[in-house]
């Protein structure tokens, strides 16, 4: 019954206008969000909030936008903000993984690895010597 988290999940996307009032657009139904990533030009879209709560409810992080003018894009939900007492959704960020990171998993944990500096062994003293 469960979705596989690695197979994104298809969640339908509209160009916002950033003229309307935020809040106009969730009391119409929209949650404001924006896309963003390494090489990414910054855009606001918007995606229906039944949706985005179904989904996010179920544990799905990763997203298949369709339905805008560059085309269908695979993000992850990076950053979700909730009201504090109703925990509706206000405003979402999602990332475009970039693909040369998302291919070498692991790389800025090596790099960190090879810069550590070498540990020293502490030197024994000999009783008596």
């Amino acid at each position: 019954m469960s979705e596989s988290t690695n197979t994104p999940a298809t969640l339908p996307a509209t160009e916002r206008d950033n003229t309307v009032n935020p809040r106009q657009l969730r009391s119409a139904g929209f949650v404001p969000a924006t896309l963003y990533g390494k090489g990414v030009e910054p855009q606001s879209i918007q995606v229906r909030t039944v949706d985005f709560v179904r989904l996010y409810g179920k544990g799905i992080r990763t997203f298949k936008l369709t339905g805008l003018p560059g085309g269908d894009v695979v993000v992850k939900a990076h950053q979700v903000q909730l009201t504090a007492i109703k925990q509706d959704v206000l405003n979402i960020e999602f990332l475009v993984p970039n693909a040369e990171t998302a291919a070498k998993p692991g790389k800025a944990a090596q790099k960190a690895e090879a810069e550590k500096p070498a540990a020293q062994e502490p030197e024994t003293v000999l009783a008596g010597a």
